[in-house]
């Protein structure tokens, strides 16, 4: 530390005031004070042959002679800014070592196995800490986890806030399968540039999830598994909205990888055929064109691929088990044909002046929506949309939002609920999206 800053460190005890010397841990804003030291030592040798976080230094080369020359030249930088090494810590000329929890290694990277190896001897938790504290371990080494968020899923269930714990047979049954899984987690391969590179997606109900492949002499070989849980306004997404997520979220994820990916464009692999289309779709809603705006920074194309061929993604976001319960939980939507015989014909007995929407002029009251709904205007939708457009004012009369105006005839206040205008709008949205 720099002698002016000690100070800044004292801290008192029974025998007397202290003060450290050197840059202690926990200390606000000390791993990034170091984190910009260390750049700055490096400076130029950084994603060329090495790379640095905090205190651990990798460097990386193609030949042995090289590696010599690059690790002389990291020693000098280190000596010229004041830092030393310790040779109990350091590693020199190998071909594996470990490096942030990891094995990185020349045919890619794997769990360290004396971290996993804990997870064998592993007690099942008797308490909601047991519980996330497991979890916790196991969220780190996630993406060599297929399906990870579909198993996991049972144990997050005891450590909701407001329940009582209880560890079932479930729980039991999840917490070995993670324990297995972990210990026999793959070795996933290094992402390297100028390969060819497919990006593998799909969304269930209640998952999202996808698959990063990079094609190498000797096939297809898994970089990254990516899985979500939707959040809970979600779920109501139409199922083309739902895919669109999957493939919005997935690139995010490796963003630091696809991003780079502007000379060779990847390929994205969906079993649903309408997203074809999403980059040449001529109207789109709010959300699908923020969606558009996040993807317009990647170089990529579409490819439609049945289900039965998209088994990686699909693996991924749906388990049987789960899929009824989810449905039976989040997806609770009304579809727009159903809403108009949700409501009893007593509901309309306390309005006298109610006019029945079939005794109003038809061709008046067409031309009046289409004139102040644009989307009505697309070729080959009209009379689709205003079957829909119908059906959403009976609901409106059916909620008692219809108010007599001899001035207006038919005018409708916009009163509805947000529920029932959110359905009709996605029915819209996905008629004119196919």
């Amino acid at each position: 530390m720099h002698p002016d800053d000690e100070e800044l460190t004292t801290f008192r005890t029974r025998y007397g005031a202290y003060k450290y010397k050197v840059l202690p841990f926990g200390l606000t804003n000390g791993p990034s004070t170091f984190q910009r030291y260390i750049n700055d030592a490096l400076m130029g040798y950084l994603d060329d042959f090495c790379s640095a976080y905090i205190d651990d230094i990798l460097i990386y080369s193609n030949t042995l002679g090289e590696h010599k020359s690059h690790v002389l030249k990291v020693l000098q930088r280190l000596k010229a800014a004041g830092l030393q090494a310790d040779l109990d810590k350091c590693e020199f000329h190998v071909q594996e070592t470990k490096f942030l929890g990891f094995i990185i290694g020349v045919n890619g990277v794997s769990v360290d196995p004396v971290k996993v190896a804990v997870v064998k001897d592993w007690k099942e938790p008797t308490t909601v800490k047991g519980v996330q504290s497991f979890l916790g371990f196991c969220n780190f080494y996630r993406k060599f986890v297929r399906k990870y968020d579909r198993v996991a899923r049972p144990l997050t269930r005891p450590t909701k806030k407001g329940e009582a714990f209880e560890w079932s047979k479930d729980c039991r049954i999840v917490f070995d399968e993670l324990k297995r899984r972990l210990l026999e987690a793959p070795v996933l391969a290094h992402f390297e540039y100028g390969h060819a590179t497919r990006m593998e997606t799909d969304a269930s109900d209640g998952v999202l999830a996808g698959v990063l492949s990079q094609e190498h002499e000797d096939g297809w070989h898994p970089v990254a598994f990516y899985s979500e849980t939707m959040q809970k306004a979600e779920h109501n997404y139409p199922i083309h909205n739902k895919e669109m997520l999957a493939v919005m979220r997935a690139p995010l994820c490796w963003r630091a990888e696809l991003i780079g990916l502007q000379q060779w464009p990847f390929t994205i692999f969906t079993d649903h055929g309408a997203l074809k289309y999403f980059s040449t779709k001529r109207l789109l809603s709010s959300r699908q064109a923020a969606w558009a705006g996040i993807l317009s920074q990647y170089n990529f194309h579409i490819t439609h691929r049945p289900e039965k061929e998209n088994a990686a993604a699909d693996a991924l976001s749906r388990k049987a088990v789960d899929l009824k319960t989810q449905k039976d939980k989040d997806a609770q939507r009304l579809q727009p044909h159903e809403v108009m015989f949700k409501f009893p014909m007593s509901a309309f007995a306390e309005w006298k002046t109610f006019t029945p929407l079939e005794d109003l002029p038809t061709a008046e009251r067409l031309s009046r929506q289409e004139a102040r709904d644009a989307a009505l205007k697309i070729q080959g939708h009209v009379e689709q949309a205003r079957a829909t457009i119908i059906q959403a004012q009976r609901v409106n009369s059916a909620l008692g939002c219809r108010l007599p105006d001899p001035k207006r005839l038919g005018r409708i206040l916009i009163a509805i609920s947000s529920s029932i205008l959110n359905d009709i709008d996605n029915h819209i949205d996905y008629l004119l999206f196919n």
